[in-house]
């Protein structure tokens, strides 16, 4: 396969939906000879902050000399987007003829799984084999590796040596896969935790941490959280932010949002743990990795004129977090509002929790079949805010808003579109 009939492939295998469990990985890997075997993983779940603490380590440790491979979900800018690999300050994704031949690589085994009688294995497992058969090729020395979805079941969770499971902030959110309970979700969540593999956490919820502890009791296994008493933020604007946390004294971070000193608070416990266990992780290194981590979709201002911002919130805990950085950069000011979410996340909760900051709602649908139409997203919209207005698709509402040179824009409610609300700006400006 050339890279355009690998992208054939891939839209073709999207059919086989969402499958959690992990016999049809397993056996995958089997067939492709165990690639993940011998990989340093760094594992990574929670309901929100995995990619920020993911960006947040694979800097770090890059700045220190390690190769690093990571895994990410979902993309926002382009497909090869979700395998990248980091040594030093240059971040590369995979590249598209290695997309080409490693999907090659698979459909053979796949053909011959399916000979034996195995399911067809769903996307989502075919990318994560990908990944696993890049980051050996390429020798990383460390892998930050995303799960997809919850944990207990994902494709992911095949790994064996692991240096340390992460869970970052776990919230409500795909409650249909995981579970109607923020318990039953945090169980999901804690099934990646490894015997004796120690766990760093967030500060969690009371019964959420609750399940934690009871999970790495269980797997014998060492549990350490954050301590947010010990996190002492210097200055935080839209400039970026300085803190200290234990021993870590004026780190630097660029990426925005009122939550990400504390994200970038677990990365750093993470860092401590891997200093202990003999890794050299220099201050200097420390420091640079911070200040150098970079993570689109986040609070990210795409144009100064207008000014327009573009957040990846699209469940209640990240509408709480987009509210409170408003509050924090923006203090009691209303926001013409750019919105399209998934028809099988809370919608109207999220319009409920974000609509007292908006002088205007415009809906948009977003891109596949998962997308609520702008029509039906409007009429809710209007239970929340006077002014709503259905909007086209947002190549045509950025058309649009971009010659409104004095007003404020802020685009979320779904990963899907922003990459195209970022390519927008980047070749307009």
């Amino acid at each position: 396969m050339d890279y355009k009939e690998a992208m054939e492939y891939v839209d073709e295998c999207g059919q086989f939906g969402m499958v959690l469990g992990l016999d049809t990985m397993k056996e995958l890997l089997r067939q492709l000879g165990n690639p993940e075997k011998n990989q340093k993983v760094l594992h990574i779940a929670g309901t929100n902050g995995k990619g920020s603490v993911g960006t947040f380590l694979t800097s770090i440790l890059a700045a220190a000399g390690f190769k690093v491979g990571r895994y990410v979900s979902p993309v926002i800018l382009e497909y090869c987007e979700r395998i990248q690999f980091q040594k030093g300050k240059e971040n590369q994704y995979i590249k598209q003829n290695t997309v080409a031949e490693l999907l090659t690589k698979i459909r053979k085994c796949i053909c011959a799984m399916r000979d034996q009688g195995f399911p067809h294995p769903t996307l989502f497992e075919i990318e994560t084999a990908m990944a696993f058969l890049a980051f050996a090729e390429e020798k990383c020395d460390f892998v930050v590796l995303e799960v997809g979805l919850g944990g207990r079941l994902d494709a992911t969770n095949v790994v064996e040596n692991v240096e340390v499971s992460i869970l970052t902030a776990i919230g409500m959110d795909h409650m249909k896969m995981l579970g109607n309970t923020i318990e039953k979700i945090a169980w999901e969540k804690c099934g990646i935790i490894k015997n004796e593999v120690p766990v760093i956490t967030y500060v969690q919820e009371v019964s959420v941490q609750r399940v934690i502890l009871q999970q790495c009791q269980e797997k014998g296994t060492e549990l350490f959280c954050c301590d947010f008493t010990q996190l002492q933020i210097q200055s935080q604007s839209m400039e970026g932010t300085i803190f200290s946390y234990k021993e870590f004294s004026d780190i630097e971070i660029s990426i925005l949002g009122e939550n990400q000193p504390k994200n970038a608070a677990l990365a750093l416990e993470v860092i401590q743990h891997l200093r202990k266990i003999g890794y050299l992780i220099s201050e200097q290194a420390v420091k640079e990795g911070m200040k150098l981590a970079k993570w689109p979709g986040r609070f990210q201002v795409v144009s100064a004129e207008p000014l327009i911002v573009v957040d990846g919130a699209h469940n209640q805990p990240a509408a709480y977090s987009l509210i409170k950085s408003l509050d924090l950069y923006f203090p009691k000011q209303k926001w013409n509002f750019i919105v399209g979410i998934f028809a099988d996340k809370e919608y109207e909760k999220i319009l409920e929790i974000t609509a007292p900051y908006a002088k205007k709602i415009v809906t948009i649908t977003p891109p596949g079949a998962r997308g609520l139409p702008a029509e039906q997203l409007s009429r809710i919209a209007k239970k929340h805010c006077q002014i709503v207005e259905c909007g086209k698709d947002i190549r045509s509402v950025l058309e649009r808003v971009s010659t409104c040179r004095e007003e404020k824009f802020l685009v979320f409610g779904s990963l899907s579109f922003l990459g195209t609300v970022i390519e927008y700006f980047n070749a307009n400006n």
